[in-house]
């Protein structure tokens, strides 16, 4: 080999070792070693290059949590969750039915005002009297300056007058014993109390399933149902078909209403119709204002009154329920309200129909009952002037 060419060699040798070199120190430069020193072993994700986060990533997960939040809205709107604010704070009720409810929500305090019919709550609050559902007294409706005004049936003036007023109004349907169900869980969805309202719902639902249980097996005796009539007389007595809560309650306490096809809701049928319709118990409700503080102050009806009042069908002494001591008098504050006593006012209702023959009470002149008393505050319905104000 001539002297040029060994001198080729090594230069190309040197060249080489000096870029295997610089490779090693520019691979080891980022763990900080220097030369002499050994290399600090590392895993391979270490010895991965970090890149930056690519701006479409970025935009993606932006737009993610975008629609990530109107899903949590759109679920909140579906499923009746209102945010606070949203919720009625200062409720006025021409329902004595809604005003227990409300209370029995845990809303008692939102409610500023009542109807006359409404009884009054556990002191400190203090509720303005506002009239009925037919004869409210709606300048003082405006001065309480309600977000909500609450009503039942078809109340198509005071809707009207409302709207103008820009007062949100909603009417309730309280006709049948689902209804009242129906209207527990509008009324929590409106005060935001659904929970509530369910547990209030299913408790009603059970109380009323042990009554029909209990009677399902027994016979249906033929019963008029009396909700009204004049003071010492029998004419303009007032019934109901079966549409009415009250006879819904009445069958499920084993009775048979006699003017069940009737054609009107609540009717004064005459007493020829009576003697034909021949109930074999006639049950009287009595409403009074026993326990109660609103601005109805009937008392109780007294052993004498209550003897007059059983004696007076002796007008028709050839009725099966005169003629065999089956006139039944039943007496309470809640009796022709639809709320959350239904099946009280049925379990009454079970204890006149089936009570042996001949009875208790006073003989020869039929039996007088009371409703079972309600403790307060859960109670809070006045007892309505026929017919029923719900």
């Amino acid at each position: 080999m001539s002297r040029a060419t060994a001198r080729k060699r090594q230069e190309a040798t040197a060249r080489c070792g000096a870029t295997a070199q610089n490779g090693v120190t520019a691979r080891c430069g980022a763990q900080r070693v220097g030369r002499g020193s050994s290399p600090r072993p590392t895993n391979l994700l270490e010895r991965l290059p970090l890149r930056p986060r690519p701006r479409w990533l970025a935009l993606r997960s932006t737009r993610g949590e975008r629609l990530l939040g109107l899903l949590s809205l759109t679920l909140l709107v579906t499923l009746g969750v209102a945010p606070a604010a949203a919720l009625p704070q200062r409720i006025v009720s021409l329902a004595p039915s809604a005003t227990e409810i409300l209370f029995a929500l845990g809303a008692g305090e939102r409610v500023v005002g009542v109807s006359d019919y409404c009884p009054s709550p556990p002191a400190p609050l203090a509720l303005k009297r506002v009239g009925g559902a037919l004869n409210a007294n709606f300048e003082r409706i405006v001065a309480l300056a309600p977000d909500l005004l609450l009503t039942v049936g078809a109340a198509t003036r005071l809707g009207q007058e409302a709207a103008a007023a820009g007062i949100p109004f909603r009417s309730l349907t309280m006709e049948s014993v689902a209804d009242v169900g129906r209207t527990i869980g509008e009324l929590g969805r409106l005060v935001g109390a659904e929970e509530r309202a369910t547990a209030l719902a299913v408790n009603l639902d059970g109380q009323l399933a042990a009554v029909r249980q209990r009677w399902a097996t027994a016979a249906p005796v033929s019963t008029l149902l009396v909700l009204a009539r004049p003071a010492g007389r029998l004419p303009g007595l007032m019934t109901c078909n079966q549409t009415s809560f009250l006879a819904e309650l009445l069958t499920l306490a084993g009775g048979r209403n006699c003017f069940a096809d009737a054609a009107s809701r609540y009717l004064t049928p005459g007493l020829e119709q009576v003697v034909v319709a021949a109930p074999a118990v006639i049950v009287e409700l009595v409403p009074d204002a026993s326990g109660w503080t609103g601005n109805d102050h009937r008392p109780p009806l007294t052993p004498r009154e209550r003897r007059q009042r059983i004696a007076e069908w002796q007008l028709l002494a050839t009725v099966p329920a005169v003629r065999d001591q089956r006139v039944e008098v039943i007496t309470g504050r809640d009796l022709l309200v639809p709320s959350l006593h239904l099946a009280e006012t049925a379990a009454a209702l079970a204890t006149a129909i089936h009570r042996p023959v001949p009875g208790a009470g006073e003989r020869g002149a039929g039996a007088v009952r009371r409703a079972p008393p309600r403790p307060p505050p859960a109670a809070l319905d006045g007892p309505p002037r026929a017919p029923p104000v719900r």
